[in-house]
């Protein structure tokens, strides 16, 4: 899987420029954008529009932009010496259609923050399109 976290978003977080747990945030689902130019390319992104206009599926219940974010919330886990970001699981209804991953970003200024890989296409058809964090959180950085 070739997930991502946005080359800005670590530097924001490095000087305390987002709040995963407080600022509104959206994920979006995205075409395959996992091949090594593609991925690199997105990881230096720092405006969602720019994602959007080349990355972002179309699909009958999906509506552009994405979907609100909501249970957010971020943990120090000591133990680990780790940062994990979780939220609730979003769900498109009645929705048709196939996307390889999601882009989370802030919603003020079109921040993304990372980009998922499904690790393949994931499809719905007139059904719901679901997106279901893994237990150990959506982000964790170490």
């Amino acid at each position: 899987m070739a997930s991502v976290v946005m080359t800005k978003f670590k530097y924001e977080s490095g000087i305390a420029g987002i709040n995963l747990s407080a600022d509104p945030l959206k994920v979006a689902l995205i075409d395959n954008i996992f091949t090594t130019s593609a991925v690199s390319a997105i990881a230096n992104t720092s405006d969602w529009g720019d994602v959007s206009a080349t990355w972002e599926i179309t699909g009958t219940g999906y509506t552009a932009g994405g979907a609100a974010l909501t249970g957010c919330n971020v943990i120090e886990n000591d133990s680990l010496t780790k940062m994990v970001f979780s939220a609730t699981d979003v769900t498109w209804s009645s929705s048709t259609v196939n996307a390889y991953g999601a882009t989370i970003y802030r919603i003020s200024d079109r921040l993304p923050v990372c980009a998922i890989d499904f690790g393949g296409v994931k499809s719905s058809v007139v059904g719901n399109f679901t997106i279901q964090w893994n237990s150990n959180g959506v982000l964790n950085l170490s």
